[in-house]
């Protein structure tokens, strides 16, 4: 089935040749070979405007497809990699394939651009009218308005939302990444089957001053009760929530009070992109309520860069006795007793929490290593520590903080069983160190993890091969440097300590690093863990 348009059937002229000896030898390659044969074929597809695969026997693109719409394999770090195939941008012969196929696509991620949004809406109006009738689709809307671009561009995309809205009955995912005076346009005309998650993510940074806090909530309330409340009571369906935008006080109530109409709730988001002071509304909405929420379903809770009042507030507020992943990005809360209470509750469910540390350089002040102690001692069934340092200082006059170092030195320290004293962070599994590049906090480190030392942290036992046995099982390190951070190349002698754990203790050393980095330095790092026999897990891309 071959396109008949004139880019294809130039490109086609050029390449039938090579498709024709691709598509015989691909019958006698090895399971492992098909697959890297299909992952090149599909990048090839995802790069290119119009797709030269039409040459291909239709059973193979069929093949092609099915292979890009379905998940890829666990990498070794675990996490899974979306794929994402521009259909709608490729030729006819390509989106025929996949209009042949809609049990094997739910998905429909849409990008709002101001060049043509007719064509957008009319190609999402084929593309749901194309997809399998009784199945919930997950709706994908991004955009990002440049500064040239007009306010009464929304008019423009009128007809999409229109489109967009009248297949509300079929949300099963709601995911928007949009300027709210797009968002407030979407709206359920009906109610969903089984809606089970909304993402609303706000990219349009335009400056908001305190005195606009009004317009701002009736936005929020406008998108929020649109989308969430327009649902049976209880909302039984719903999974999933996640909120990054600019709230307020008033913003912070309003969202809790949509989040908790979720009876079933199972992961709750919250991420202030730009965090100011603590306004009205919170403290009324959270002591209205006579009683304490409890969600038994609830397994995941980010508040990240929400103020640390309302994050104590809330605490107080909600309790969630089976929570198996916390994130809270202002480490100096661990010394309060709320947040204890609060661990208290989930000591014996909770896996993996994430602390950032200098999110806040006043609270910064405050943080000492024996609060994150205290902490982690009140969660004896961690096994997934992550610890972020964001603390960056262009002023000469602020010292950066030691209290990462410190950190590490207490957890390196020996526990004498003899006398009683259990091993500290007995199930920690996996440490995440992030921005481990400062002046204070040295390559060296990190074997200490491992060497048991009799009295104070002393950096000189780094050179000691002979490693003790160590009553922790910590089986990955992932080393995260900030492309934001000073680099500092790490020495050949902890790389060789870092290879004897490695091979001695089956310790697995991710190393991670923004692409934001000079490149020799990248290089340098990267071959010299490969000399060790060290992981490198992979270049982030950075911002």
């Amino acid at each position: 089935m071959a396109c008949r348009c004139y880019q294809c059937k130039e490109k086609l002229a050029k390449v039938n040749g090579r498709l024709r000896k691709l598509a015989h030898s691909r019958y006698r390659l090895s399971a492992q070979g098909e697959r890297n044969y299909l992952e090149s074929l599909l990048q090839s597809v995802e790069n290119s405007i119009h797709s030269h695969f039409c040459g291909l026997p239709i059973e193979l693109q069929t093949k092609i497809f099915q292979y890009a719409t379905t998940d890829s394999q666990p990498r070794p770090s675990g996490r899974k990699r979306n794929r994402v195939l521009l259909l709608g941008a490729v030729c006819h012969g390509w989106r025929v394939i996949a209009w042949g196929n809609p049990l094997l696509w739910k998905t429909l991620r849409i990008y709002i651009y101001q060049r043509n949004p007719r064509l957008v809406a009319q190609l999402a109006q084929e593309w749901l009218e194309r997809s399998e009738p009784l199945q919930e689709l997950d709706i994908v809307l991004y955009s990002l308005r440049r500064s040239d671009e007009p306010r009464d561009y929304d008019k423009k995309v009128a007809e999409l939302v229109t489109v967009i809205n009248e297949s509300s009955h079929r949300w099963g995912t709601l995911n928007l990444e949009i300027p709210l005076h797009y968002a407030e346009k979407v709206y359920a005309i009906s109610s969903p089957r089984m809606l089970t998650g909304a993402r609303i993510f706000e990219n349009d940074f335009e400056s908001q001053t305190p005195v606009e806090e009004g317009p701002l909530l009736h936005r929020q309330s406008i998108l929020m009760g649109h989308i969430i409340g327009y649902h049976v009571k209880g909302m039984p369906s719903v999974k999933s929530l996640e909120f990054s935008m600019r709230f307020g006080g008033a913003g912070y109530a309003q969202t809790i009070y949509y989040a908790f109409l979720a009876e079933n709730l199972e992961s709750l988001r919250i991420n202030e992109i730009q965090p100011t002071q603590l306004l009205w509304g919170t403290t009324h909405i959270l002591e209205v309520k006579s009683r304490p929420i409890t969600r038994p379903c609830l397994r995941v809770l980010s508040l990240e860069m929400v103020p640390p009042d309302f994050v104590l507030r809330f605490m107080e507020w909600a309790k969630f006795p089976n929570l198996t992943k916390l994130k809270v990005t202002h480490a100096d809360l661990t010394s309060s007793h709320t947040f204890h209470s609060f661990l208290s509750q989930c000591s014996k469910s909770l896996r993996t929490l994430t602390l950032g540390i200098g999110f806040d350089p006043t609270n910064l002040q405050r943080l000492h290593e024996d609060m994150l102690v205290n902490t982690l001692e009140a969660t004896p069934c961690l096994q997934n520590l992550y610890l972020g340092l964001s603390y960056i200082s262009l002023l000469p006059s602020h010292r950066e903080p030691a209290v990462y170092s410190r950190l590490l030195s207490r957890l390196s320290r020996e526990v004498d069983l003899t006398s009683g004293e259990r091993p500290f962070l007995p199930q920690l599994e996996v440490l995440e160190l992030g921005s481990l590049a400062t002046q204070k906090v040295k390559w060296s480190d990190i074997p200490m993890l491992f060497y048991p030392l009799q009295d104070t942290f002393n950096v000189e036992k780094a050179g000691n091969h002979k490693f003790l046995p160590c009553q922790r099982p910590l089986r990955v390190v992932s080393i995260y440097i900030s492309h934001a951070a000073a680099y500092s190349p790490i020495d050949l002698e902890t790389l060789k300590q870092l290879s004897t754990i490695a091979q001695n203790r089956r310790v697995q050393f991710r190393f991670m690093l923004y692409t934001g980095q000079p490149v020799k330095c990248c290089d340098i790092l990267k071959a010299s863990a490969a000399i060790y026999g060290l992981v490198w897990d992979r270049y982030l891309q950075g911002a």
